[in-house]
């Protein structure tokens, strides 16, 4: 019992197969280029200098063009780092 050298050990494969092989490939290629996270990442704002800033009595916009930022990121620092009634 020897083996026939004209037999093919490769399975027949449809056009179908090979298309959807490539497209897999080509799938799994672009996600792992993908960041997890889509979008503009966030912005690191200085929390600590815009919390002295306001402390000494300065305004969002004063203290946004001191920074060069946005006022209302400014804002936003302010509203998630002070208590009710401090600023």
């Amino acid at each position: 019992m020897s083996a026939d050298p004209t037999e093919s050990f490769v399975t027949p494969v449809s056009d179908r197969d090979v298309l959807q092989a490539q497209i897999e490939r080509k799938r799994n290629k672009t996600t792992a280029l993908v960041k997890t996270s889509l979008g503009r990442p966030p912005l690191k704002l200085p929390v600590k200098k815009i919390l002295k800033l306001k402390a000494r009595g300065l305004g969002s916009r004063r203290i946004a063009k001191e920074l060069g930022v946005s006022h209302m990121s400014v804002n936003r620092v302010l509203r998630e780092n002070l208590k009710d009634g401090e600023g």
